[in-house]
This record gives C-alpha cells, sequence and structure tokens, in this order.
C-alpha cells in the first residue's frame, strides 16, 4: 500500500523516481510522453480499434486495456523502488561498517559477505 501511495505522489511530482533510474538521467519531456502513452495513448488506441471494429463491449476492452497499462506501470515502479532501496542498503552498510559477523562483530564479513559480492 505504501509503494502505491508512493507512485503516485511521484507521478504528481513529476516522476522523479522515473527520471533517476536507469545509467543515464531521463529527460523531463520523455518521462513526461512515457507517462502519456501508458496513461491515455495506449487506451485511446485501442479504444479507437475497437469502435472502429464494431465490438460491443468497446468500453470494456478499452478499460480493461487502461487498467493492465497503468498496473505494468505500477509493477515497474514497485521494482525500481526495490532496486534502489536494496542498493542504497548496500551502501549504508558498507559506509557503517557493518560487514562484520552479527553475532561476535569480528569483521571477517559475516551475514553480510554474500549479500554484498
Amino acid at each position: 500500500m505504501s509503494i502505491a501511495v508512493a507512485f503516485c505522489v511521484d507521478t504528481w511530482k513529476g516522476h522523479t523516481v522515473l527520471r533517476t533510474v536507469g545509467r543515464r538521467k531521463v529527460t523531463v519531456v520523455y518521462a513526461e510522453w512515457t507517462t502519456f502513452f501508458i496513461y491515455l495513448g495506449i487506451p485511446l488506441l485501442v479504444l479507437t480499434g475497437a469502435l472502429f471494429a464494431g465490438a460491443p463491449n468497446w468500453w470494456e476492452i478499452s478499460a480493461l486495456v487502461w487498467y493492465f497499462s497503468v498496473f505494468v506501470f505500477w509493477c515497474f515502479y514497485a521494482l525500481m523502488v526495490t532496486v534502489i532501496e536494496v542498493k542504497s542498503f548496500k551502501e549504508l552498510v558498507r559506509a557503517a561498517g557493518l560487514v562484520g559477523d552479527s553475532t561476535t562483530g569480528s569483521g571477517d564479513g559475516g551475514c553480510f559477505r554474500t549479500f554484498l559480492a
């Protein structure tokens, strides 16, 4: 639920997570066009195609396509947030020097050795 709220807030504030993911920064224009196609472009194309095809349930088809496209975009957002949080955790553990054994504090790598590899 908290990722869904963060998704809505991030969308409202200009897709800050979407613009910072990857090896290069995504421009605001690219992020806005991407979300335009996800939220409106693809569902409107499907709506137009269903109307021209004469489908009796054109509204149901377009609503399901809209729901699916937003859901896929949300799953991508949740994956991005998870990856960013895991990378941040790794950096925090390395910076704090907590890579030792959790029971003895020996400093041999211990519980985080395989995770940080």
